[in-house]
């Protein structure tokens, strides 16, 4: 996001196909902030272990392909900082003006480009001039480019310059087989982001094309037909650039741990950089800084001219690629542990279903928001006697998303302490505690959005964010894709289907809050992080569109695309970034009502360098507790049995002596559920 060779590991970027007919934005769960375009020094670098990389400056080949790469080792939490040198690229060599004397977007249509190895070719053209844009037959105008006699392995690099004459084309670039087969596409970041680039390494011999097109529409349904465009989107001149190994590649490559935070930066001459598995899946690419989306104090790396940052799912070696220029680089990586697993404390997630007054400039909202409550909306429906059941089912949906579908994933133990205005004091302002506001309308806010956060907290440092989920289009029948609007099976009440729709839009917004960005609408079933899903897709209707029926699916987090407008390449993990984004932490599960309170489980101590240690229990009546020690496989090492304890406090001995010295998983099931606990036994 492939099997290992050097042939797939750019190429897998995403190979999935998008579902929907357009890339325009339907609908936003959260607030795109927009991009200047300036690049920002690195900040967060200090201390980073200066590297410099091994291949000399002006040679190629050292270090050029993952089997090549240098290694970095353990990266550690000061990281690294390379020094390294991209080679010159070859002499442009201009090769005309794309003109539509003839329509060339089609794949049998393609304009010759004639490429061979170490070369770079040079074509003008505009989107729009065709006989199937705007001022044509309104389906979209697209550009199609043949560079015949590839072989396998080869790299082609496309880069598309809309810059500075072309105000209204915003690029996307794709590269197709002779087959009609759409093998990767460019995702530039949208917001400012006009220009286009990609890079694949060619799977086998043959012809491929490369195709431009304007965003607000999408590709074609039939390659080999100029006129089976959704619409024409955004038009303009442009320039592209082909090129057939022409750019020098430096990989690098690492040693993480699961639940690492890697942080990644890139200045001076390079603009992208690639971090991919040993087996060639592309976990994140980027050739733009999106770290404004970042907590202000997150620990992570900001700046650059590229910048990235994940969650580490499976401990192993990676490979780390820096290109997309010529001369002099320096790249920072850092290896965090997530935050809340750092502290050791206890988070709250509060939602506040009662209307709030409070200064949403932070968000680009109104500094003086007055934000009503939910009744009021449900009043409006004629539902606000269903107040109760639409907040108990969306409570018991948001932890179905955030705790239970993650612990029976992972198989482990993740909780969250969710707290509600309805049942609990506003604990907002004290310390580890982060609210979603469930209420109010886009112009009692200030924007135009369903929902929105305050970051994209990767890593889950900050504790303590706000995220808002409006209420106007979610109850809004006349809105298009209206949430109310979605038809439902006999027997499905409007108040089931809003609690449906609160508990996953308050997941979606928390989600960024505690790690992950967001993924587009590229695969299917829909996604909790999903940037734009259809109404009934998100709710989790099947393909007859219609809640309750047998085809329903269960919308969860898991792993998807990035969304192509905010410009990353890759595949997210978002079950498991927020697996690691609470891990480690001291927390209960607590939804009143739906699920009560009446047990705590506190935290090992002496951590195991003996032979014994405890486990204190808190219980509020007295109930069975079953103990069971896994290792970080998952693998069941030992069972402690079960055994009756007291109401109260009590100590729980734990025979530490009967475990080799390593990480485990203690999993204490009580009669409110199943808590989890990390031991290192050490001797």
């Amino acid at each position: 996001m492939g099997t290992r060779s050097i042939a797939v590991i750019v190429l897998l970027g995403i190979l999935s196909s998008p579902v929907f007919g357009q890339d325009t934005t339907v609908f936003c769960l959260t607030h795109t902030h927009v991009r200047t375009g300036a690049v920002f020094p690195v900040t967060g670098k200090a201390g980073a272990r200066p590297i410099n990389e091994n291949e000399p400056a002006g040679v190629r080949g050292a270090n050029d392909t993952p089997d090549t790469a240098e290694p970095l080792g353990v990266l550690g939490s000061s990281g690294v900082q390379i020094s390294g040198m991209l080679s010159p690229e070859p002499p442009i060599l201009f090769g005309g003006t794309e003109e539509e004397v003839a329509d060339d977007g089609a794949i049998q249509l393609a304009r010759d480009v004639h490429l061979t190895s170490g070369t770079r070719v040079q074509v003008r053209g505009i989107i729009g001039d065709g006989l199937h844009g705007s001022r044509g037959g309104g389906t979209g105008d697209f550009d199609f480019y043949r560079m015949g006699a590839l072989l396998a392995g080869q790299r082609i690099t496309i880069e598309v310059d809309t810059s500075p004459a072309s105000p209204g084309l915003n690029s996307k670039v794709a590269l197709y087989d002779s087959t009609g087969m759409r093998l990767n596409a460019s995702k530039n970041g949208g917001d400012g982001d006009r220009n286009s680039y990609l890079d694949v390494v060619i799977p086998v011999d043959g012809a491929y094309f490369a195709v431009v097109r304007g965003t607000n529409s999408w590709w074609p349904d039939d390659p080999f037909d100029p006129a089976s465009g959704p619409k024409a989107g955004s038009e303009g001149p442009y320039i592209i650039t082909l090129g057939v190994d022409a750019e020098d590649f430096d990989w690098y490559s690492l040693d993480m741990q699961e639940g690492d935070v890697l942080s990644a930066a890139v200045e001076d001459s390079a603009r992208h950089l690639v971090f991919a598995g040993a087996d060639g899946m592309v976990h994140l690419a980027s050739d733009l800084d999106r770290s404004d989306l970042l907590p202000a104090t997150s620990p992570l790396l900001k700046g650059g001219n590229a910048n990235l940052a994940l969650v580490i799912a499976e401990t192993g070696k990676y490979f780390f690629r820096v290109g997309h220029g010529a001369g002099r680089y320096s790249a920072t990586l850092t290896a965090r542990r997530a935050g809340h697993e750092q502290e050791s404390t206890k988070q709250v997630l509060f939602v506040d279903f009662d209307g709030v007054d409070f200064d949403a400039s932070f968000l680009g909202g109104r500094a003086d928001a007055r934000l009503s409550p939910l009744h009021k909306f449900l009043e409006n429906q004629g539902i606000a006697q269903d107040k109760d059941h639409i907040i108990d089912l969306a409570l018991a949906t948001l932890k179905e998303n955030l705790v239970d579908d993650v612990q029976e994933a992972l198989a482990a133990d993740v909780f969250l302490d969710i707290q509600n205005s309805r049942d609990h004091p506003d604990s907002w302002g004290a310390p580890n505690v982060s609210r979603v506001i469930v209420g109010g309308s886009r112009s009692e806010l200030g924007l135009e959005t369903i929902g929105i956060a305050e970051s994209v907290d990767v890593g889950n440092f900050v504790l303590n964010e706000t995220a808002v989920v409006l209420l106007d289009r979610i109850t809004d029948p006349l809105w298009e894709p209206s949430f109310s609007a979605v038809q439902r099976a006999p027997g499905v009440s409007m108040a089931d289907l809003l609690g449906l729709a609160l508990g996953n839009i308050i997941a979606h917004e928390a989600g960024h809050l505690i790690a992950s960005f967001h993924t587009g609408h590229a695969d299917y079933p829909w996604q909790i992080m999903d940037a734009s899903p259809e109404a009934a897709g998100f709710l989790g209707a099947g393909p007859d569109k219609t809640l309750g029926t047998e085809d329903d699916l269960d919308v969860d987090l898991g792993v998807s695309p990035y969304w192509e407008l905010e410009g990353f390449d890759g595949l997210q993990n978002s079950r498991t970034a927020t697996f690691y984004g609470l891990g480690g932490a001291y927390v209960t599960q607590l939804v009143s009502r739906v699920f009560p309170l009446d047990g705590r489980i506190g935290t090992v101590y002496p951590n195991p360098s003996h032979d014994r240690a405890w486990l204190p229990v808190t219980l509020e009546r007295s109930g069975p507790l079953q103990l069971e020690l896994y290792d970080m496989l998952g693998r069941r090492q030992v069972s402690l049995g079960q055994r009756m304890v007291p109401r109260g406090h009590s100590q729980v001995l734990l025979p530490v002596n009967l475990l080799a010295p390593g990480t485990y998983l203690l999993r204490a099931r009580l009669n409110v559920g199943t808590v989890g606990r990390k031991l290192v036994v050490i001797r």
